[in-house]
């Protein structure tokens, strides 16, 4: 994979993660205001199935990009996901009216199957790249195959169903007067898509580890440069040379030793005290 292909998957990843960030508060908000209904456990099929619908669309999409999408980014992609989003957080706005809950999924339903014919084209535009990879045809053929059974089955299935719950709703409307009637077609949507999100987690795993095998081959079939070591320059330090220097003569001279005087020690008579006796009578005389 190339930065380029890897600029495209973060693009598309970023994208995916965002909208459904915006998609997962709008419904926290709905989920919010039915809860202080007084009959709130009538809606909570739709909650629940609301949430489930986010996580199949965010997990299968993340499955596509990391799967096939790379260079160039195909920008009628990203304007499928932001269509996607905005009839998706439509229909977490009407969670309370059970008509316009299953008209609005009827419309993310045909985006949905807009997307998939739209990924049919960009995978099959993807072998040439793959053909490099060792591996790389048939890992893109088996992705092929299951997104086509989807694309035939899983995803028409949905769009059946939705407008069977909007032709429903509109025929009989005070059949739905009955909070088990009420409930049965968001049980019945929760159900089919417990079953989308179980079936996609399981693919998820097995894709993972043939996208996992794939390029670990491409790395190990990768020849392996050597490590280069870049040389310093060698700076050359000229060796010390000897210098002669002319000899030069030092004069000698001669120190005379000069003997200091003789000091004869003067003899000094130091007069002894008198006693007072003596005094008294010198002064006396």
């Amino acid at each position: 994979m190339t930065k380029l292909d890897e600029i495209a998957v973060n693009v598309e990843l970023v994208l995916i993660s965002l909208i459904e960030g915006v998609a997962l508060v709008t419904l926290a908000e709905q989920i919010v205001v039915a809860l202080q209904e007084p009959d709130w456990y009538r809606y909570l099929p739709y909650m629940i199935g609301g949430l489930a619908i986010l996580l199949v669309f965010w997990a299968q999409s993340i499955l596509h990009a990391i799967s096939f999408i790379r260079w160039p980014i195909r920008i009628e992609h990203m304007f499928m996901y932001f269509a996607g989003a905005l009839f998706q957080i439509i229909a977490y706005t009407s969670l309370l009216h059970i008509g316009t809950w299953f008209m609005w999924w009827s419309f993310f339903s045909l985006i949905a199957m807009g997307m998939y014919f739209l990924d049919l084209w960009i995978l099959r535009d993807s072998y040439e790249s793959f053909a490099k990879l060792k591996g790389g045809t048939a890992f893109l053929a088996e992705i092929e195959r299951r997104h086509v059974f989807e694309m035939k089955f899983l995803v028409p299935s949905a769009l059946a169903f939705n407008a069977i719950g909007v032709v429903a709703v509109l025929l009989f409307p005070d059949f739905f007067q009955n909070i088990f009637i009420y409930m049965a077609p968001g049980v019945l949507q929760l159900a089919f898509t417990c079953y989308a999100l179980y079936d996609l987690t399981r693919n998820f795993r097995a894709r993972s580890r043939m996208i996992a095998e794939l390029f670990a081959e491409k790395e190990e079939t990768r020849p392996k440069e050597e490590p280069k070591f870049i040389e310093e320059p060698k700076v050359g330090i000229p060796k010390a040379q000897k210098v002669e220097l002319p000899a030069v003569e030092v004069p000698q001279i001669e120190v005379a030793m000069i003997e200091p005087p003789k000091v004869e020690a003067a003899q000094i008579e130091i007069p002894k005290p008198e006693n007072k006796l003596v005094r008294k009578r010198r002064r006396k005389k």
